[in-house]
């Protein structure tokens, strides 16, 4: 169930983001070192998780385990980067795969069209509710509008999960037909989420944010003599010469 796979991996993320955060020993290839440790970590968390019949749990495993070694790591911008190069491979390959598993010949004009009404529904929810969630914070009206619009795009999450069902039902012993096209219409629907939420949405950003928002740089408050920074008063020791 649901419940156990978030204890197991919630568990597992956290004895494995605890030994990492102690690994490896200090060396002059630290961070490249614990980069790949946290990478191959990660891959047997989630292959090995689902390998026991806790799929659901290795995901999260992998994301509780960099959480909590990150908390103790010295280096975690470095880390981050190299994780930022591997993501650029890894968005590919996600993105090529959920578009090669969408076929288009089970679907007809009256899925996408009940498809496209409910992704319009969704995004005028999800805009509303971004607005309330920043509705008494300290940001102006132009500022909560841009919130509005930056929650329009989705891509990554849909292309993550969009083919799960459609698996489930390929890896049963009896592929029911009907069943397969219940999970290739969720698989197109998270694929029309990413068409038409994902371009408008990052254009929309590109256009409203240099319109909505004014940036401000930090203004430097000059120091007074006898002051210091947090404005409290600095006691002044006068020197006197002894001759």
């Amino acid at each position: 169930s649901s419940g156990i796979n978030a204890e197991y991996g919630g568990l597992a993320g956290v004895l494995f983001g605890y030994i990492l955060s102690y690994l490896p020993p200090k060396s002059p290839h630290q961070t490249s070192t614990q980069f790949l440790i946290l990478v191959l970590v990660g891959f047997t968390c989630v292959f090995g998780l689902k390998r026991a019949t806790f799929s659901g749990a290795g995901v999260l495993a992998a994301l509780v385990m960099s959480t909590v070694a990150a908390q103790t790591w010295q280096n975690k911008v470095e880390i981050s980067g190299y994780l930022q190069l591997l993501w650029l491979v890894g968005e590919t390959l996600l993105f090529t795969l959920v578009g090669a598993q969408v076929q288009l010949d089970l679907l007809n004009f009256e899925i996408v069209g009940y498809g496209l009404v409910c992704l319009c529904v969704g995004v005028l929810l999800r805009c509303g509710v971004a607005y309330l969630s920043v509705l008494f914070s300290d940001l102006n009206i132009k500022e909560k509008l841009f919130v509005c619009a930056s929650w329009t795009p989705k891509a990554t999450v849909q292309a993550a999960i969009g083919s799960i069902a459609l698996d489930r039902v390929r890896e049963s012993d009896q592929v029911d037909p009907d069943s397969e096209l219940y999970g290739v219409t969720v698989l197109c629907i998270a694929v029309l989420a990413i068409i038409v939420t994902s371009p408008p949405g990052a254009a929309l950003i590109s256009l409203l944010g240099p319109r909505l928002l004014d940036h401000r740089p930090e203004e430097i408050v000059p120091i007074k003599e006898g002051e210091s920074s947090d404005g409290s008063v600095v006691e002044q020791k006068e020197a006197s010469d002894n001759v």
